[in-house]
Formats: structure tokens, C-alpha cells, sequence
């Protein structure tokens, strides 16, 4: 007999603390919702500067890239000039 007090008062314990924790978690849930949605919100916005930064910055070395190739052929040219009027005048 003894057993099943216990037992029930176990139960009931158990019943309300368990009511008492999904009400809490409900209420916290509540509470922290509009601020975890602001926190995705803030990083989609990061991500999407970082993507476009990314995409700029690639943009301005392909530029850059293509500018030093285009003086390395054009001091090719000049050298090649160079050495031709060198030749010419008898420098070596």
C-alpha cells in the first residue's frame, strides 16, 4: 500500500514539474523566437556582404591580373625595340 502512495505521489510530482517545464520552455521559447530569427536575419546579411565582397574583390584581380599582363608584354615590346636600336647604333 505503502508502495502505491509513493507511487502516486511520484506521478503527481512528476505530472507537475513536467507541466511546469513545458510551460517555462513554451514561455522561453516565445521570448527568444523574435531574437534568434533577428540574430538569422543579421547573419544572412553578413553572408550576403561577404559573397559580394568576395565577388568584388575576384573582379579587381582579374583586372589587375589582366593590366600586369598586358605591361609585362609591353616591356617585352620595348626591349625587343631596344635591342633593335641598340644593334643598330653598335652599343652591345
Amino acid at each position: 500500500m505503502a508502495s502505491r502512495i509513493v507511487g502516486g505521489v511520484k506521478q503527481q510530482y512528476h505530472d507537475r514539474v513536467d507541466a511546469v517545464a513545458v510551460t517555462v520552455a513554451t514561455q522561453v521559447a516565445e521570448v527568444l523566437a523574435p531574437q534568434f530569427a533577428e540574430l538569422q536575419r543579421i547573419l544572412g546579411d553578413q553572408a550576403d556582404g561577404a559573397n559580394d565582397s568576395a565577388a568584388a574583390f575576384g573582379r579587381v584581380l582579374t583586372r589587375l591580373s589582366a593590366d600586369v599582363e598586358s605591361l609585362a608584354e609591353e616591356v617585352a615590346r620595348l626591349h625587343v625595340r631596344l635591342d633593335a636600336l641598340d644593334a643598330r647604333s653598335g652599343r652591345p
